[in-house]
């Protein structure tokens, strides 16, 4: 079985295209989702200001001001599509009733859409909480409608300190940033090493190893490890890289995301082995694996702000795979221990016990969807 691993590890080292998605991609990946995030010297702002009064121009140029904040004009229809693509990392909407609302004494609304959710915004949304904040008070102790709504903007001006909490020098990058990427990659890795068992079928070596004394079992067996193992490259890479560039994780026990990361790989190997069990056509079996791994990763929000996406959508990205890993660094993040991420660890394992039980029942019934020339 040890000699089975290492002929096979041999055979896919030889191969270029593996070595690169396995072993250079992924570092390639997170500079550059890390230079998208944080290689400007400042946070590119979309302001939408739908409110008609003055609290909300104030608001407006206050974020003008602030030190590291580079505010972009945009059109409310528009911006969704942008932030996609970068062309701002955070949209600000100040609501209609803004100003009213607070003069009345209720909730001023501002909310907030971003891709990456890093440590700069978090700052801004910790800003304009404290800005919105002071302009309530401010209405509270003064009465607008005989002193003037100037009164209350004169005083928020002399009240409020200037900020320069933004320097991109004190910001540290986000495991975040590249973190849906790398997941997806790890799908991508896996199905490579496993396109290396329907070569093996093609080429009848996999029947001159079982003519040895070498069961189908010890074979497949042998066959999951060194996927495994090469599958758990950029997991380790990413993890390394994260820590030794001091990337913001956002809870203390770190070793957690490799964790996941590895769980990550698990899954995606079972998940590709099952998919080679009944897909004996390499162009097919490519074809449906990124025909089913894309639009996964795309409703788990690996590519973009989940908060984004409608509501439907969300419920739907709940019940799937890479969404229970994302879900999991959320409670870190949140303070929760170990124990609070359990349940999806569970259901990981559970899920690629399952593909292994499928990819075995579907080999030794000889049930097969896709045939080699097919």
């Amino acid at each position: 079985m040890i000699r089975i691993i290492i002929n096979v590890a041999k055979i896919l080292l030889k191969r270029k295209s593996f070595l690169i998605t396995t072993f250079f991609l992924p570092i390639a990946l997170i500079f550059a989702f890390t230079g998208i995030e944080d290689g400007n010297s400042s946070i590119k702002l979309a302001v939408i200001n739908e409110d008609s009064g003055a609290f909300g121009r104030e608001i407006e140029e206050k974020l003008s001001k602030l030190d590291g904040v580079s505010k972009v004009e945009v059109k409310s229809e528009d911006y969704v599509q942008d932030l996609v693509y970068h062309k701002y990392e955070m949209v600000i909407k100040i609501d209609k009733l803004f100003t009213d609302n607070i003069i009345k004494g209720e909730k001023g609304e501002i909310s907030y859409q971003s891709i990456s959710n890093n440590d700069t915004e978090a700052v801004i949304k910790s800003f304009l909480e404290s800005e919105v904040a002071a302009l309530a008070k401010i209405s509270n102790n003064i009465n607008v409608e005989d002193s003037g709504i100037d009164k209350v903007i004169k005083t928020y001006r002399e009240a409020r300190p200037e900020y320069e909490v933004l320097n991109s020098r004190d910001i540290k990058p986000s495991i975040l940033s590249s973190l849906g990427i790398i997941f997806y990659l790890l799908f991508i890795t896996a199905s490579g090493s496993c396109r290396f068992i329907l070569e093996d079928e093609k080429e009848g070596t996999k029947g001159r190893v079982l003519m040895g004394n070498i069961s189908e079992r010890q074979y497949y067996f042998s066959q999951c490890i060194v996927f495994f193992l090469f599958t758990a490259v950029p997991s380790i890479e990413y993890y390394a890289v994260c820590k030794i560039l001091d990337y913001e994780f956002g809870f203390n026990n770190t070793i957690i995301l490799l964790f996941l990361a590895l769980l990550m790989s698990l899954l995606a190997i079972t998940y590709s082995i099952m998919i080679a069990s009944i897909v004996k056509n390499k162009s097919v079996f490519t074809i449906i694996n990124s025909a089913l791994t894309v639009p996964v990763f795309m409703l788990s929000g690996a590519f973009w702000d989940y908060g984004m996406m409608s509501k439907g959508l969300q419920k739907i990205g709940d019940a799937l795979p890479p969404r229970w890993i994302f879900m999991a660094i959320e409670k870190l993040q949140a303070g929760n221990g170990f124990v609070s991420i359990l349940p999806i660890i569970g259901g990981i394992l559970v899920l690629s016990i399952l593909f292994l039980l499928l990819s075995a029942f579907f080999t030794q019934n000889k049930i097969v969807l896709v045939k080699e020339n097919g």
